[in-house]
């Protein structure tokens, strides 16, 4: 603070921006925990559930298509196909094996984005958890604003008026947290 008499800078002190910062964590963790059914791992949600079953149909489909590919090969040798409907027949499920290849790879990296989005979503609450258990303990400025730095992307202060010597509970500026989430997709 400005200890100049009648300086026109508004400020606020430290300590008190400081708690209404841990405030608001404490709010919005609060909301964070509320607003997620947040599964014990990220192997059990209900997206990556769906999303496995889906690889296993596309799976259980690239091994009907290679059968039928296998078959198109013995139905030649017999003789039952010609040289063009096996050319034909071969084409067509090559074509789709592809494409369930391509769908299985797709999964499959959607699946991982998927766990790992939730990890970080499990991961976020101890770390929050534990920056409002620490945060008072550490040692200096550095160390604190790098805690904070981990779980915020920036917060911005606001400062509407002074505080006047009666008024040092009601704060007279405002606090936007922005915290660093998983990205969705």
């Amino acid at each position: 603070m400005c200890q100049t008499a009648h300086c026109a800078t508004v400020a606020s002190d430290l300590d008190d921006v400081e708690k209404e910062i841990l405030n608001g964590l404490a709010e919005w963790l609060k909301d964070y925990k509320l607003q997620w059914n947040i599964p014990d791992s990220a192997d059990s949600s209900p997206a990556v559930s769906m999303l496995q079953t889906q690889l296993l149909q596309k799976r259980k489909e690239e091994e009907r298509l290679q059968s039928q590919l296998d078959n198109t090969y013995d139905l030649l040798e017999q003789g039952i196909y010609t040289k063009d409907v096996f050319l034909t027949r071969n084409k067509m499920v090559v074509e789709k094996l592809e494409e369930i290849h391509i769908s299985i790879d797709s999964l499959e990296k959607e699946i991982v984005l998927e766990q790992k989005r939730l990890q970080a979503k499990i991961d976020v609450i101890p770390k929050v958890e534990n920056i409002l258990d620490v945060y008072w303990t550490l040692p200096d400025a550095k160390s604190k604003n790098d805690l904070l730095k981990s779980v915020l992307d920036k917060v911005i202060y606001t400062k509407s008026g002074r505080n006047g010597p009666h008024r040092k509970v009601h704060y007279t500026f405002a606090l936007d947290l922005y915290p660093r989430l998983p990205k969705s997709p």
